[in-house]
């Protein structure tokens, strides 16, 4: 932590031509989390821990404030290397964007105005795709490309569902979020394909499968 946090490191890593410490960079980033992950997780945490919780908040304060463009390139590998207890550490990935954009207006006046705002493609360095290979990542593009059915939405389905671990969770939360993000990218790729004015339709093969996820599971566990 003492290492990535230096003044004469971590400006060092991050500004390169090209981004090319980034993933070096990124890779330390995700072995102090995953160092840290267990600590955080437990019921109490030790003084020291608690120290070790607000010294990788301060870091990500400092990404946020100084290099956000590169929270919001990789925030989806660093969100699953945070606990979800952790919400103000992921919320503070969460609320990074570049620097050279402005964030859409929360009150347009019309639709078409937040369409336009929302219309800029976000940088994704996080490699979320390696997550799906264990999901039948094939039965996934078929329904993706509207030559799924019920069937195959239920095998999705039934890969995301596993025996409960030691926090009680059914489901396989890193490779929910990942499908989650996939299926957005792949159909909003389909869209602009098209050249369709309206962002998405409850006929999207996408949609459809978002919406046979949202109803199947049972939010509480059971």
């Amino acid at each position: 932590m003492s290492l990535i946090s230096h003044r004469l490191f971590l400006p060092q890593m991050l500004i390169t031509p090209n981004g090319e410490g980034w993933p070096a960079f990124h890779r330390l980033l995700l072995a102090l989390l995953n160092f840290a992950s267990p600590f955080f997780k437990a019921s109490t945490m030790p003084k020291a821990a608690r120290g070790l919780q607000q010294g990788v908040l301060r870091i990500l304060l400092l990404l946020l404030h100084d290099f956000p463009e590169f929270l919001s390139a990789y925030y989806f590998s660093i969100c699953e290397a945070i606990p979800t207890s952790c919400v103000q550490i992921r919320n503070v990935v969460l609320s990074a964007f570049p620097g050279t954009i402005l964030l859409p207006d929360p009150h347009p006046s019309t639709l078409t105005e937040m369409f336009q705002d929302a219309s800029v493609t976000p940088v994704i360095n996080s490699e979320y795709r390696a997550l799906l290979q264990g999901a039948d990542l094939q039965a996934l593009d078929q329904q993706l490309l509207g030559r799924g059915n019920e069937g195959i939405m239920g095998a999705i389905a039934d890969r995301l569902v596993h025996e409960p671990n030691e926090a009680g969770e059914r489901y396989n939360i890193p490779v929910l979020n990942a499908l989650t993000l996939y299926t957005g990218t792949s159909t909003a790729a389909q869209v602009a394909a098209r050249n369709d004015t309206a962002p998405f339709s409850p006929n999207d093969p996408g949609v459809a499968l978002i919406q046979y996820l949202a109803t199947t599971f049972d939010i509480e566990g059971k």
